[in-house]
């Protein structure tokens, strides 16, 4: 669609970002995207993402450069079609989510497992922290859980889109059912907003598969090569004492979707050195349901930046 991908930065690994969090596509394109979901349905921009997914398959050369890399690791040969096919697939997540967040969802169908699990720990009165990643479709995860009871749900996020673009998906972006912490230059302010809302036993929800600017990290073993993946929801779940669980929710079919809870990771109470190993083992636990994600849904992988050079 028009907002097909992501700008990417340059620079060296872990001097700057290989991504900026920026749509490729224009203002235009994306207004006739949302005008065409909100008035005829999502199968109609499904066809006219067929035709611009073509386009950015055949023209954008990092991105086949990235999609190239990813199936590497998959052990899977590329060409032009497995190219073609994974564009449209991102475009075709981006149109779930508009549909979504503009009352279209009609169209769209949700399957939920171990979501009762949620509920449980938010029981414990410390809040919950919800780990998704570009992987599926993370918006319509975060906006699942607070559609039928009566929950707080905060979406952590840092916000480059360009005003243009911001203007164009208004009409969507504020009917998301939930609240937007945006990550600013002031680390302190957003941990403090960060606990106060956990101390209030919402959920707050964290991308945790993209690392930005000098932000802490450590690496894990990806697809049999090690990456660099955020530590700060880690951290904040051992500082807060508020469990940590996987949700990841991909799509099945034309209209299906199966939205998924994994196990928990509790960091609570992990001081000095025990903190650094019970870290290292929920963020390999995360890696891990990540990799079994992408092996079984190779073109849910939306990540087209080298991943592993980050």
């Amino acid at each position: 669609m028009g907002a097909k991908g992501e700008e990417q930065a340059g620079g060296r690994a872990h001097d700057k970002p290989r991504w900026s969090g920026r749509s490729k596509g224009s203002a235009l394109g994306n207004w006739i995207f949302v005008q065409i979901i909100r008035r005829f349905g999502p199968l109609p921009a499904y066809a006219l993402s067929a035709l611009v997914s073509f386009r950015y398959a055949l023209l954008d050369r990092q991105t086949g450069r990235a999609l190239r890399a990813f199936r590497s690791h998959l052990g899977l040969n590329t060409r032009f079609a497995h190219i073609y096919r994974h564009v449209f697939s991102f475009g075709v997540n981006l149109i779930d989510s508009l549909a979504f967040l503009t009352g279209t969802s009609r169209f769209l169908r949700f399957s939920r497992i171990g979501e009762d699990r949620i509920w449980e720990l938010l029981e414990g009165g410390k809040g919950l922290i919800l780990l998704s990643a570009h992987v599926g479709n993370w918006e319509v995860a975060a906006n699942l859980l607070p559609h039928d009871r009566e929950l707080t749900v905060n979406v952590v996020m840092r916000d480059n889109e360009r005003e243009s673009i911001r203007r164009v998906l208004k009409p969507a972006t504020e009917k998301r059912r939930v609240n937007v912490i945006a990550v600013s230059d002031d680390a302190l302010d957003t941990m403090l907003r960060l606990q106060a809302a956990l101390r209030r036993n919402e959920v707050v929800c964290f991308l945790g598969d993209r690392v930005m600017g000098h932000e802490e990290s450590r690496e894990m073993v990806f697809l049999g090569e090690k990456a660099r993946f955020p530590t700060g929801p880690f951290l904040i779940g051992a500082i807060t004492g508020a469990p940590i669980v996987t949700v990841l929710t991909v799509k099945k079919g034309l209209r299906d979707y199966v939205h998924r809870a994994y196990m928990s990771a509790s960091l609570e109470g992990a001081r000095g050195g025990e903190r650094s190993a019970r870290v290292d083992e929920a963020m390999r636990q995360f890696v891990s349901t990540l990799e079994q994600t992408v092996r079984e849904h190779p073109y849910q992988w939306f990540n087209f930046y080298d991943f592993w050079r980050q």
